[in-house]
């Protein structure tokens, strides 16, 4: 069988979710993380947070399923919409 697995960077937690072809919900998992606000109306985060929340999230999914990672054949991602990742 093959599945598809999906990335879902948001404002404050990361989600991650595991389909079959069909379209079932196999399991899924997530991690919050923190929001600074060093000043007034200033929001910033560590994308080494999302990084970790990806690592522990996909390692879940893994294992609550069962499935052999080769069977994944597609990873969907998305992100903070209004969200500026400076680099």
């Amino acid at each position: 069988m093959s599945y598809l697995l999906g990335i879902d960077i948001g404002t404050s937690r990361l989600k991650t979710i595991l389909v079959s072809e069909d379209g079932k919900i196999i399991t899924e998992s997530s991690v919050e993380y923190p929001i600074d606000r060093p000043h007034p109306k200033w929001a910033e985060q560590d994308p080494q947070n999302w990084w970790q929340a990806v690592k522990d999230t996909l390692a879940e999914v893994l294992l609550k399923s069962k499935i052999n990672p080769k069977e994944i054949k597609c990873i969907g991602l998305s992100g903070q919409m209004l969200g500026a990742v400076i680099i």
